[in-house]
């Protein structure tokens, strides 16, 4: 095998595997942003009911990434409600994924709206009581979609410039 034989060889590789890597990536993130926003959809015909917060907190947390040390403060609710008289614990704010944490000037509202021992309306899937939340949205889903789309663009690209190469490389070994 010659030394272009084995570069081909190599790219096809090293393309594979990262038209794998993206394409697995934005196929799974897609599927969350659409899994999200079908959930989302669905809880508008969902029923409430009262229910009480049990418990609330914000937790503070101390995040390390590159740009060094800040501070991240995270809801943590949880809260009872009755459906058809079977009581639930819940501990679900919202569909999807929530951002992580809560601006801090939002504190203050977030604190006193989910305040232990405040009603408040408990959005129920009627078909299965124990699935609820507090808002039915899901906040993250633009994010998720975006990032998804971005990853896709990148699997196809990678996918046109390897095929690019591929080609080219094939045609210079049949030049005599």
């Amino acid at each position: 095998m010659d030394s272009n034989s084995m570069k081909v060889i190599v790219l096809a590789l090293i393309g594979a595997g990262a038209m794998l890597l993206f394409g697995g990536a934005a196929v799974y993130v897609l599927w969350q942003a659409i899994s999200a926003r079908r959930k989302a959809a669905q809880s508008q015909t969902w029923q409430s009911v009262e229910g009480t917060i049990a418990s609330s907190s914000v937790e503070e947390k101390h995040v390390h990434d590159q740009n060094g040390t800040h501070t991240s403060y995270e809801l943590k609710v949880e809260y009872d409600y009755t459906v058809n008289g079977v009581p639930y614990v819940n501990d679900r704010r919202t569909l999807g994924r929530v951002p992580k944490g809560i601006p801090y000037k939002e504190i203050p509202e977030v604190s006193t709206r989910y305040a232990a021992g405040v009603k408040v309306p408990v959005w129920y899937n009627p078909e299965n009581p124990q699935e609820a939340c507090l808002e039915r949205e899901a906040p993250m889903n633009n994010l998720l979609l975006g990032v998804g789309i971005f990853l896709l663009l990148v699997f196809l690209c990678f996918c046109c410039v390897i095929g690019v190469i591929a080609f080219s490389m094939i045609q210079m070994q049949s030049l005599p």
